[in-house]
């Protein structure tokens, strides 16, 4: 005797299926965000109602269309929409977790949307190869899932069925009141966004509201920081103003000291810079430390002269101190820093602005666009300029202009997430692809510092070329950066050239260098005083004592660099997650290959503990928030 299924039951099963299509995916994506990304349990309901009302939309269109059409047409039709929403959302799930283990947090919809548009951009710098597979994966997923609902939809869709056994009125009304419901939830989510909660999609959409989380790294509030900031601002207000040479800044993104050749690399990968150094032009700083491993704190660091621990939403800035002085501050800057965590608005007031992404055509991270914006940049500025100066051809994303003269190579992009283990020959095309950049890099800036000349605005100059973090490429199985705290993402160059009139430099190579260095160095040499609350020191200086120490942190990892009065130089950071300690003797170890540890004395390592507790405390705060 054969039976046939209940129909409420299979209903009841065909709505619960497609309530598991929306909230499972969202289930372990909140899990994800609130177990792995940093998030905490407030954002899961705020995005939950999001979810749903996402869900309800599709239910009201599906309804119109089987309203207005046939069987058929209103069963593709749904399917359509349905498919293309949650495949919309789960390729944001992905999207979200890709990005936060790139930068440390949510990508904007700003951000996503710059690289959409430059597709066909982002095939040349990445290869087709690869942008035609995740192409082919999307789409795949897309069809697959058009598909299944389609053939669903076509064997027992519950809408129609239940709506059937309502009244026409019932149905009219209640969808009436869905439509108000959701309007009044738009209404609401646009004025009032569940930011504070971390709500993944309002983060995304209102992306300034996540201001203390500066990518991976924590910026304090303390009021105390913000009035001894307010207090320097006032202060400097009042310092006589000095004539001074034009001050070039050039920052070059994920450029490491290691690969170049200026710095004993064995491929000649910096011609230009290297001649520059070798005849007395330029100064080489033999060593110098980003304080993190990505760019918005390593940005703000030298624009500042702050550690990460001390970061404020409106520090005193160089370009800043600058225009107190009557310079003019030009920003000209290869790649997206209008989206990319505030960057524009911590650069604060400036004279004039361009990045990538207002480039007039062409690809954002194409130092092509730098050259030609600079070429078209007008000073007025008698006293000074200052012009700040950001290139993408060593970062894995910027665009190549020629093949490498390295051999064969490929961009390491795929490599990003995780740690791999390449074979030799395939780490050989990675590290060409790299060092191409790195060639690239050394070129642009040959090639910036003539365009100036041109201006005349070299004929008063002093000129800054280093780097905002280092780069992983193969190394310890790693690859780019935003990870990790050894020398290959902390290590970075610092070029010093000075021009014409310019006085010349005297560096003291025995000093223990960092990044927030860089700010001072620039006015000491213009003669200018150094706000009270920067953090570094100028490079020149040989009053001090050489016995020093620096900070750095990545994530829940952070530590100091030291130098001894006997100039020895050691290294020792923490994992606030696992405990664990390192610590390297950089004189005898440079590669950071034997961690020792184990034979610290333990008066040091209670002195180095107390040292690191500030920004300890900074880093067990931005894990609380997680």
């Amino acid at each position: 005797m054969s039976s046939t299924p209940d129909p409420r039951r299979r209903l009841a099963a065909a709505f619960l299926l497609e309530a598991a299509a929306w909230l499972l995916p969202a289930a372990v994506f909140l899990w994800i965000y609130t177990n792995r990304l940093g998030a905490t349990s407030a954002a899961v309901l705020p995005h939950l109602k999001v979810v749903v009302a996402l869900a309800t939309t599709t239910v009201l269109l599906r309804g119109a269309l089987h309203a207005l059409g046939g069987r058929k047409a209103a069963a593709f039709g749904g399917a359509l929409v349905t498919a293309t929403v949650l495949s919309g959302l789960w390729l944001y799930y992905v999207t979200a977790v890709v990005g936060f283990s790139a930068w440390g947090y949510l990508v904007s919809w700003g951000l996503i949307s710059t690289y959409v548009a430059q597709a066909p951009y982002m095939m040349e710098v990445l290869g087709p190869t690869t942008v035609y597979a995740a192409g082919a994966l999307v789409l795949g997923v897309f069809l697959v899932l058009l598909a299944v609902i389609q053939a669903l939809y076509r064997r027992g869709d519950w809408l129609p069925r239940a709506s059937g056994r309502l009244n026409p009125l019932v149905i009219a009304t209640g969808a009436v009141a869905a439509c108000l419901l959701l309007a009044l939830f738009g209404w609401r989510y646009n004025e009032f966004p569940p930011t504070p909660e971390g709500e993944p999609l309002a983060l995304s959409f209102w992306p300034d509201s996540f201001a203390r989380k500066f990518q991976s790294n924590l910026r304090p509030q303390g009021r105390q920081l913000i009035d001894k900031e307010r207090a320097a601002r006032a202060a400097y207000g009042n310092v006589q103003r000095r004539l001074g040479a034009n001050v070039i800044l050039i920052v070059s993104d994920g450029l490491r000291a290691r690969n170049m050749h200026v710095y004993g690399y064995g491929r000649p990968t910096t011609p230009f810079l290297s001649q520059m150094v070798e005849t007395g032009s330029a100064v080489r700083v033999p060593r110098i430390h980003s304080v993190c491993s990505e760019s918005a704190c390593g940005l703000l660091a030298i624009a500042s002269s702050r550690y990460i621990h001390q970061f404020v939403d409106q520090p005193l800035t160089l370009p800043e101190v600058l225009r107190m002085h009557g310079y003019e501050a030009h920003m000209v800057l290869g790649g997206d820093h209008t989206n990319f965590y505030g960057l524009r608005e911590m650069y604060g007031a400036v004279d004039s602005y361009f990045d990538g992404t207002m480039s007039r055509r062409g690809y954002a991270n194409d130092d092509a666009n730098v050259v030609a914006a600079l070429k078209r940049l007008k000073t007025h500025s008698t006293q000074g300029n200052f012009i700040q100066i950001h290139l993408m051809s060593s970062h894995l994303l910027g665009r190549r202009m020629a093949p490498s003269r390295f051999g064969e190579e490929q961009n390491y992009f795929a490599m990003v997430h995780g740690k791999f283990e390449p074979s030799e020959q395939e780490r050989q095309r990675y590290v060409n692809f790299y060092d191409g950049g790195v060639l690239q890099a050394d070129q642009t800036i040959r090639e910036l510092l003539d365009v100036l000349r041109s201006k005349g605005l070299m004929d008063d100059a002093l000129v800054v070329a280093t780097a905002d973090h280092g780069e992983f490429v193969g190394e310890r199985g790693l690859f780019s950066h935003a990870k990790g705290v050894f020398g290959e993402v902390l290590d970075i160059p610092l070029i010093l050239m000075t021009s014409g009139k310019a006085a010349p430099l005297r560096i003291d190579e025995r000093r223990l260098a960092s990044q927030v260095d860089i700010a001072p160095t620039v006015l000491s040499q213009l003669g200018m005083p150094i706000p009270a609350t920067w953090s570094g020191m100028p490079l020149q200086s040989r009053a001090t004592p050489v016995e020093r120490q620096v900070y750095f942190k990545q994530n829940a990892e952070f530590g100091l660099i030291e130098r001894n009065q006997d100039g020895r130089t050691w290294k020792y950071w923490i994992d606030a997650v696992s405990g664990e300690e390192f610590a390297f003797d950089l004189d005898s170890d440079l590669l950071e290959t034997r961690n020792r540890a184990a034979e610290i004395d333990p008066a040091d390592r209670k002195r180095f503990r107390m040292t690191l507790l500030p920004l300890e405390v900074n880093v067990r705060e931005s894990l609380s928030l997680r």
